[in-house]
């Protein structure tokens, strides 16, 4: 058995990100730059926190072994050698950067550096990044995560390993969840995470309030919304009045328009989901609006009018037509 088998122990529904970490942590070959990708809440940074503690440990037989001093430090959260960037404010500044390369080079023989999330370095930070990269201090294991890899500049994205994490199935969501919820809210809860249990857990709201959210949020989806201007204002200066607030909703809406096009195919929906009526509306119109709102949700990223956006979403769902709820 290999010595790095505990490693990613707890670490649930992500085979082939641990398989391939594993074997190179194995053979030594571990690259000193790595790209952790994937979307939000699937355990990319969880992943990196049990990699950096494997890296680190200086055990003989097994890593971490939980036993040894390095292993002790990080238990305590008392680490010279793991340094976390995260934003200061919005972004991940220069100033944050250029402290992480002076910690890099000082002579720590062995040191981990986590960037979580890396899609949040603004240009200046990224480019002072990408010296670090093209010179890296020996003994240092560089982890970037990110929801957004291709906000990266592709310098950075090309001298980095990529890992990619995937969505968990439906499965292992509910037994992440588990571990955080009573077992009679599970079953919601795994719907509302859409194989991102992590992102449900972050929203910080009861898996009660989270059922009300989104029966709010269905509650816009439907002709009496689309056939009143009003409402629609209405739901958009509510959904947009902050920024969580709008990326639930976009994310509220992409769960209705998957279930949605499941019940349409034919495909098992899932759990069924609170305040939801089935709609006539065309599989194919549903795709697009689908579409729509993966743009809306990259968009997010800037510094955009958020009611304006949902108004767009909602009128533009309405003008195909949407009918009557079946």
């Amino acid at each position: 058995m290999s010595r790095f088998a505990p490693a990613f122990d707890g670490l649930t529904g992500q085979p082939a990100a641990v398989r391939l970490l594993g074997t190179a942590l194995e053979s030594g070959r571990l690259p000193h730059a790595l790209l952790l990708h994937g979307p939000a809440g699937v355990g990319k940074g969880t992943a990196a926190r049990m990699l950096a503690a494997a890296i680190l440990c200086q055990g003989e037989t097994t890593r971490p072994c939980r036993a040894c001093a390095a292993c002790g430090r990080l238990s305590r959260g008392d680490t010279w050698d793991l340094v976390e960037l995260s934003p200061d404010g919005s972004f991940i500044k220069i100033e944050q950067v250029r402290e992480l390369t002076e910690t890099m080079y000082t002579g720590i023989q062995r040191g981990v550096a986590i960037i979580d999330p890396a899609d949040a370095m603004n240009p200046q930070a990224a480019n002072g990044l990408l010296k670090t990269l093209e010179e890296p201090p020996a003994g240092w294991t560089l982890i970037l995560v990110a929801a957004r890899p291709e906000a990266l500049p592709a310098t950075i994205r090309s001298r980095c390993q990529a890992v990619r994490f995937a969505r968990l199935s439906e499965g292992d969501t509910r037994a992440v969840l588990a571990a955080h919820a009573a077992a009679d809210q599970v079953t919601a809860l795994a719907a509302f995470a859409d194989g991102a249990p992590g992102q449900a857990l972050a929203a910080g709201l009861e898996p009660d309030e989270l059922a009300a959210e989104f029966a709010e949020a269905a509650g816009c989806l439907t002709p009496a919304t689309f056939g009143s201007p009003s409402r629609i204002f209405a739901a958009a200066e509510s959904w947009g009045r902050d920024a969580d607030r709008t990326r639930r909703f976009i994310a509220w809406a992409r769960l209705w328009t998957s279930h949605q096009l499941h019940r349409q195919t034919g495909a098992d929906a899932g759990a069924a989901l609170p305040g939801m009526q089935p709609t006539d509306m065309s599989a194919a119109r549903l795709a697009a609006f689908q579409n729509r709102l993966e743009a809306a949700a990259q968009g997010m990223d800037r510094n955009l009018n958020r009611p304006v956006l949902i108004e767009e979403l909602l009128f533009t769902l309405g003008e195909s037509g949407g009918g009557a709820p079946c």
